[in-house]
């Protein structure tokens, strides 16, 4: 339970190290591919496009960039938006922001992981990273799914 709601993580065990251990023992080649597939990942998730703003279940927003007391539930993106551009005029009073940060504009919603790490990423036996949250792709080595 989080704040009176139930929320669900999938996992699945990968086995190997996590990248942050790893890095300085990499050969350039390899933390060029791991970067590549990093970004590749995020195309993929930022690629899927959400019907609203929000929680997919629905409900507040809660997280890093919300308030403790959370934030809508937002019956639009326009009423995301306006939240936003509210707190950062906030910030740019209290000079947390520039003063010339233009105005937000949110012309879709997609999936993000806010936490990408070095630590979050496993490095198989093979040099392959797979991410430790998110989605694969169909394609993605069966070792990884």
């Amino acid at each position: 339970m989080y704040f009176g709601t139930m929320g669900y993580i999938v996992m699945d065990y990968i086995d190997g190290d996590n990248v942050g251990d790893r890095w300085k023992h990499l050969t350039s080649d390899q933390k060029g591919d791991i970067v590549n597939q990093t970004a590749d990942a995020i195309s993929q998730l930022q690629g899927i496009k959400l019907p609203s703003a929000g929680p997919l279940g629905g409900g507040p927003c809660r997280g890093r960039f919300f308030t403790d007391y959370r934030a809508g539930a937002f019956n639009d993106g326009a009423e995301m938006q306006a939240w936003f551009n509210h707190k950062l005029e906030i910030c740019k009073h209290f000079s947390q922001a520039p003063k010339d940060t233009p105005p937000l504009e949110f012309t879709r919603f997609v999936l993000v992981r806010q936490d990408i790490s070095p630590r979050n990423m496993i490095l198989d036996d093979s040099g392959l990273s797979g991410s430790s949250t998110g989605l694969m792709r169909e394609d993605t080595p069966r070792r990884w799914r």
